[in-house]
């Protein structure tokens, strides 16, 4: 079963879409029907947010991503932590009554839709997320797919980033590299070093999401990135006083990421939800 949900933008979390061409959405989301004819001021006000975040006073208008859900999307209650310099919306309700859930960190899902709202309530179809290989259309730039972020499928033995199409029957899978690999010349090179191939849900082995959970000088993370000797890091939950012990950088109102040395992540765990290929083929 799919929904159609709304994200209210940032003017930071805009420019890593429209600058950027980032792949990936996180935090409070609502129905796309609730705010139908909405003011952008109308919008600060219901979720509580200083308009100069979100560029309204500067520009007048503000950004939305709309997006379907998927099975392996993770909508919860916004998590209950106490007041915060920022709005929690822990009761599950916006400050007009709305319902509101938290999206745990995900890939942007194809089809996804950027608009524009202007200060009198009209909207603007600016660009539409083709795929994770593809990218947003538009964007200045393009980000390939953060390896512990977003969905991913085992096709041909392999495991790689990869992202249902709207209809939910077929796959995209990408391949990242100067060169395709051995028993995989079919993919398309969409871009350098960038290749992709469509294929059925049932051609892959497997479909999943992965989460990567951790613990870093007491606190609670999801690892989002790692090299040979670094990890960027979000907290999960995060709290005012954590933040300011970690050192930690807010990327948006309640989402904040620090890097750290991986030797000091411990508790390391692996979490992972898979979609039955028969209940995907038969949305």
């Amino acid at each position: 079963m799919t929904a159609v949900l709304q994200k209210l933008l940032t003017r930071d979390a805009a420019r890593r879409v429209t600058h950027s061409g980032a792949g990936h959405l996180e935090g409070p989301v609502v129905g796309a029907g609730d705010f139908a004819g909405a003011t952008p001021a109308r919008m600060a006000d219901a979720y509580g947010l200083d308009p100069a975040v979100l560029g309204l006073e500067a520009f007048g208008y503000v950004d939305l991503l709309r997006f379907r859900t998927h099975d392996l999307m993770n909508l919860q209650t916004p998590a209950a932590i106490g007041p915060q310099p920022w709005p929690t919306y822990d009761v599950g309700f916006l400050r007009d009554g709305a319902p509101v859930w938290w999206l745990e960190r995900t890939r942007i899902p194809m089809g996804a839709e950027y608009w524009r709202v202007q200060a009198d309530g009209t909207q603007q179809h600016l660009s539409t997320y083709a795929s994770p290989a593809l990218g947003w259309s538009g964007a200045r730039s393009f980000r390939p797919p953060v390896e512990l972020v977003g969905t991913r499928a085992v096709f041909r033995g392999r495991d790689l980033p990869a992202e249902l199409t709207p209809e939910r029957d077929r796959v995209e899978v990408v391949l990242l590299g100067a060169e395709a690999a051995e028993g995989f010349e079919d993919f398309d090179e969409v871009r350098p070093g960038v290749r992709r191939l469509l294929v059925g849900l049932e051609e892959c082995e497997r479909f999943y999401d992965l989460v990567v959970a951790a613990r870093w000088r007491g606190q609670q993370v999801r690892v989002l990135e790692q090299d040979g000797t670094s990890a960027r890091l979000e907290l999960t939950p995060a709290t005012a006083a954590a933040v300011e012990r970690l050192g930690a950088t807010e990327v948006e109102p309640g989402c904040f990421e620090v890097v750290a040395p991986r030797s000091e992540l411990v508790e390391l765990e692996a979490r992972e939800r898979s979609l039955p290929r028969a209940a995907t083929a038969a949305e």
